[in-house]
């Protein structure tokens, strides 16, 4: 026999039991929703927190150099290593009741700036010469940078020199929060600011284009202006220069005179001066009757502001670019250089004069600062750093210097 398939009466749901049941389905979705509200709250904040004080600000440009930029994080990192390389200096310097590096330390966040615009002018200008650096160069420099120098008798272990190497320069790189590349690529501005440098030297001959000239260097613009006005109005130049040479003479410091020294009595030593105590000294062909001098007056150079001949190379660039586009008698404007603001009067100029020995040194000396004074002037640098980003920066830096370091490693403010 088949079982006889049992019947469960269907239910009825009433409206009320409809109306609860929607009620509290309800009240879970709301409950879902607020939990789930709550959970981005808690975990979201804190990341947008992150996102804004750290990512974000981090990714924020601090410097354009042509158009290449460089972002605050990368800055922090610069800073940080720059300290870290003058912990290094101050663990090897013996230790003094002053911190010798303090100063640098101070500076080295703003001077950041100049530094990374430097590095970035010096890529860019060696792209254009053709000039470049080798892998291998840039890892010798590394070594000659790491390992302590190797005498010219010394016999070399170069699997052991190796291997000292890649530990130093692992430790270097855990401790300076650099990558590789990062470090290989500072090194490889060096070796090509080397090679510019070479480069440049080998470009300076004789006999150049010259100009003769008279100057006079000033400490504010308003002060160059009106002794050009006063120029103009028909004052003698040189004399205005001698004028301004007399009013920057400092005034001459004497020298304190010696106590006279007793004589000895019988029975007694004889007296001499304590060790260190100051003794006169005549100048060269002053009398010294005496046995003591004052310190002689320091006599201004009246020779009307006269720079006699020079080439380009041995003023400043910022100096040369407005006085070798200028005409025999022509008169300048205030010309703003690195050292105060110069009013120039040409005399003479000669398109190619022989250069002088001792000249010609200082030119070849002066030859890459006035390369890159020259990239500098010439470039679009655009800097977008305020005491804001500095403040943020410096607290970047310190809290990585507490990480990395440890507690005890200085902090800047």
């Amino acid at each position: 026999m088949s079982k006889k398939t049992r019947l469960v009466p269907e239910r009825t749901v009433t409206k009320r039991q409809l109306t609860r049941w929607q009620r509290e389905t309800r009240l879970q979705k709301i409950i879902l929703v607020s939990a789930a509200v709550v959970l981005v709250l808690v975990i979201g904040i804190p990341l947008f927190g992150y996102y804004r004080e750290i990512y974000a600000k981090g990714q924020e440009t601090v410097l354009k150099v042509n158009g290449k930029a460089f972002n605050a994080d990368y800055y922090v990192k610069r800073v940080y290593f720059g300290l870290y390389l003058l912990d290094l200096q101050d663990a090897s310097t013996p230790s003094q009741q002053t911190d010798p590096w303090t100063n640098a330390r101070t500076s080295l966040p703003l001077q950041m700036l100049d530094t990374l615009t430097q590095e970035e002018l010096i890529r860019q200008g060696a792209q254009k010469l053709g000039i470049t650096a080798t892998p291998e160069e840039i890892t010798k420099s590394m070594q000659d940078r790491i390992l302590p120098p190797v005498g010219p008798d010394e016999k070399v272990d170069q699997v052991k020199r190796d291997a000292d190497f890649q530990a130093a320069l692992k430790g270097i790189l855990q401790k300076g929060r650099l990558s590789e590349p990062e470090f290989r690529a500072m090194v490889e501005v060096d070796v090509l600011r080397d090679k510019i440098d070479e480069h440049l030297k080998s470009q300076v001959t004789s006999p150049a284009e010259q100009v003769h000239a008279r100057g006079i260097l000033f400490t504010t613009a308003d002060e160059a202006k009106a002794a050009r006005d006063k120029i103009a109005g028909g004052a003698d130049f040189a004399a205005v220069a001698d004028e301004e040479a007399k009013k920057n003479t400092p005034e001459p410091t004497p020298t304190p005179q010696p106590s006279p020294t007793p004589s000895a009595q019988p029975g007694e030593p004889t007296p001499t001066p304590q060790t260190g105590a100051p003794t006169a000294t005549p100048q060269a062909g002053q009398p010294n009757p005496s046995g003591a001098d004052q310190q002689q007056p320091q006599q201004p150079v009246l020779n009307g502001g006269d720079l006699g001949w020079f080439p380009r190379g041995t003023h400043s660039w910022e100096f040369d670019q407005a006085v070798f586009k200028m005409k025999p008698g022509d008169l300048s404007d205030p010309i703003s250089t690195p050292e105060g603001y110069w009013l120039v009067k040409v005399e003479e100029h000669a398109d190619a004069k022989d250069i002088d020995e001792t000249t010609l040194t200082t030119v070849k000396n002066n030859a890459l600062q006035y390369w890159l004074e020259q990239q500098q002037g010439s470039s679009q640098i655009e800097r977008y750093f305020d005491s804001g980003k500095y403040s943020w920066v410096m607290d970047q830096v310190n809290q990585m210097r507490k990480r990395y370091l440890g507690a005890t490693s200085s902090q800047l403010p």
